[in-house]
């Protein structure tokens, strides 16, 4: 349903969220999200110009969020990096084919549901659950590097 790129910028965000307030490396988020590290630069890119993270150069610098965590929505980060489209019908369309206006309405209806589930749900919300499946993994897997927190954003691709 997603594109590869709303997912990647979901996952490094996720990640973000599990190393607040400290920035971290580009390497480091795309090593622990499964993101590959020239991708993940224009993902992050866009999530600044968004205003949902922070980048400095330097010394003590990386990436962290902008926004604490609990106040940003998923729906946030997905049209940050590209926005859902709404089905659209042409006014011609519907007149020629009105049999085909209760799908329409359907797919307009679910589209709004979808809205409003990602606008409701937090990205903390989605941290702590991917945290959560992790300890769970982890008792079951026990030295298992790909559980350990740093990689909680790995547990979202299950989620």
């Amino acid at each position: 349903m997603f594109s590869q790129t709303a997912m990647y910028a979901l996952r490094a965000m996720v990640q973000l969220s599990q190393t607040a307030p400290a920035p971290s490396s580009t390497a480091a988020i795309a090593e622990s999200a499964l993101v590959p590290r020239a991708y993940l630069s224009k993902v992050l890119q866009e999530l600044r110009k968004a205003g949902l993270v922070r980048c400095r150069r330097g010394v003590g610098g990386g990436v962290s969020l902008a926004v604490p965590a609990d106040r940003i929505t998923i729906l946030q980060v997905v049209t940050a990096v590209e926005p859902i489209r709404r089905f659209q019908v042409s006014p011609f369309l519907e007149h020629q084919n009105a049999c085909l206006m209760p799908l329409h309405q359907k797919l307009d209806d679910a589209f709004n549901m979808l809205e409003a589930s990602l606008s409701d749900t937090t990205l903390a919300e989605v941290a702590d659950a991917s945290a959560n499946e992790v300890d769970s993994r982890r008792e079951t897997h026990a030295g298992d590097r790909a559980l350990e927190p740093q990689h909680a954003s790995r547990a979202l691709i299950a989620l």
